[in-house]
């Protein structure tokens, strides 16, 4: 595949007390509509990788980040407007301050899931990569 941009992306695994996992639904607007994500986005020049979630995490939920700790990096390829992106992902467990999430105009839904849930959702791609190799970790 031939790639037309790489992409750097901070992404957020948020749970709550029963281990459940926050998505966020993306709105009709975005590319990828109706896919189901991990709070996350793409860096701005001069940004860290914590920076960036930090940010998106405000930005996408309006909630305040407490703890983050880097879990890993992954890489996945994705076609979005007629372009080819290779995306690398920095992916980060987060706590949040409180559960109380109030979603963007990028997304229209949120949920907490499980894995078995999780399976039946259309997710962005590489989201379910993440997510099974960090669903109980």
């Amino acid at each position: 595949m031939n790639i037309d941009k790489v992409l750097l992306i901070s992404t957020a695994i948020i749970r709550n007390s029963k281990d459940q996992i926050l998505l966020i639904k993306r709105s009709q607007k975005s590319s990828y509509p109706d896919y189901w994500q991990l709070v996350e986005g793409k860096m701005e020049s001069g940004e860290s990788p914590e920076e960036t979630i930090i940010r998106e995490v405000m930005e996408e939920t309006k909630t305040q980040v407490d703890k983050l700790d880097l879990k890993s990096v992954y890489h996945n390829e994705i076609e979005a407007k007629g372009l080819k992106f290779l995306c690398f992902r920095t992916v980060f467990s987060a706590v949040i301050i409180t559960k109380d999430i109030e979603l963007s105009d990028e997304h229209t839904d949120f949920g907490w899931f499980n894995k078995k849930t999780i399976d039946k959702l259309s997710l962005l791609p590489g989201t379910k990569e993440i997510l099974d190799h960090n669903f109980n970790n």
